[in-house]
């Protein structure tokens, strides 16, 4: 069941040369000009990002303090384009979180984005006001790497992931009312199921293990890019093996 979540705007098409740090990368634009742009997500991407790949980039709007014209939205993933744009990521999810019949939540009763965890220093992207009286912090990750038939989070170690995971757990555990949950957005296509990247970081691999057996939900959502357009295109299950 495809459903259209958003719409990305106008992107244009550019050739990856390379990555100069973290966050700027250099393409090359159609008339062959060499262009800095930004990129959102500081994920490692090596499977996206390599010289000769083709990339899509989305001028900036906004202030005027940015060094770069441009945004990194998506890479080709040899059979689809994958978005890398952390940016979108909200209202992605907000979009699932709007529909009951694509939400793994169900209907709500109201939400908060961008909340203080009840139980550490992290802020969380959700507080989830459900139809039970309860209330359940959420955290939303992106993912987009896959390998063998498997989406893998993360691609590259991620303490502030293991601290989200921790402090979920304590949640889950803790003698109240309160729930929690994990909304891993799945950009890339053809995988059955998603798995934590135990060879990449081990330790938030054991972290998810223990968010699961603590009671925190996690659910995997996948999502397709099409013509400019994201959209829900199935529930993925998470394992842990």
């Amino acid at each position: 069941m495809s459903k259209k979540l958003i719409d990305l705007g106008d992107t244009l098409p550019a050739i990856f040369i390379e990555r100069e740090n973290r966050f700027v990368c250099t393409v090359e634009l159609d008339d062959g000009t060499p262009e800095r742009v930004h990129l959102a997500d500081p994920g490692r991407l090596k499977e996206l990002l390599y010289p000769g790949n083709g990339v899509l980039i989305q001028r900036a709007t906004g202030g005027t303090e940015r060094k770069t014209r441009f945004s990194l939205v998506s890479a080709w993933g040899g059979d689809s384009w994958i978005l890398i744009n952390t940016a979108f990521h909200r209202r992605i999810a907000t979009a699932v979180l709007e529909d009951p019949t694509i939400s793994p939540f169900g209907s709500l009763v109201s939400y908060r984005a961008e909340v203080t965890s009840p139980v550490g220093r992290s802020r969380f992207d959700f507080r989830l006001d459900l139809e039970d009286s309860t209330v359940l912090w959420l955290e939303v990750k992106g993912c987009t790497l896959s390998a063998d038939g498997r989406a893998l989070f993360p691609d590259a170690p991620t303490e502030r992931g293991r601290r989200h995971l921790r402090e979920l757990t304590e949640i889950a555990l803790a003698p109240c009312v309160d729930k929690a949950g994990v909304m891993f957005l799945i950009f890339v296509q053809n995988v059955e199921y998603l798995a934590p990247n135990r060879e990449t970081d081990s330790e938030f691999a054991d972290a998810l293990v223990d968010a699961i057996t603590s009671g925190v939900e996690v659910h995997g959502i996948g999502l397709e890019l099409r013509n400019g357009i994201i959209q829900f295109a199935s529930a993925i299950p998470v394992l842990t093996d």
